[in-house]
């Protein structure tokens, strides 16, 4: 039976953790999520139970259809893993407009890298 729940705050029973789910749910968020963490400069941690998993962001289109990757390989070597369907562009000293200014290094679907030139 689903059901709607108002509210401003929530905050766990006891200790410091909250848990919102079961393991293997998934929780939809319509719209956009911003995370604040005050007094942290950590603002996202993402952090797997067994050493035999991978963890990570998995990218999708509006659709659903899984695009990118950043990944932390967890059964032997712990590599971080960047994979895309497209080019994989690299920016800085830019404004972060859509899509950003200042292309400094790409990786392209072909494997070639391209550093300080566009094409």
């Amino acid at each position: 039976m689903p059901s709607e729940l108002k509210v401003n705050k929530l905050s766990p029973y006891t200790g410091s953790t909250l848990t919102i789910g079961d393991s293997g749910d998934t929780i939809s968020v319509d719209g956009g999520v911003t995370i604040n963490a005050d007094g942290d400069a950590t603002q996202l941690i993402i952090k797997r139970s067994t050493t035999a998993q991978d963890n990570g962001l998995q990218l999708q289109d509006q659709l659903g259809n899984s695009k990118a990757y950043i990944n932390l390989e967890g059964s032997s070597s712990n590599d971080l893993q960047i994979a895309s369907e497209q080019d994989i562009n690299l920016f800085s000293g830019s404004t972060l407009g859509n899509p950003p200014s200042n292309l400094r290094m790409r990786i392209d679907s072909s494997g070639n890298l391209l550093v300080g030139v566009t094409t």
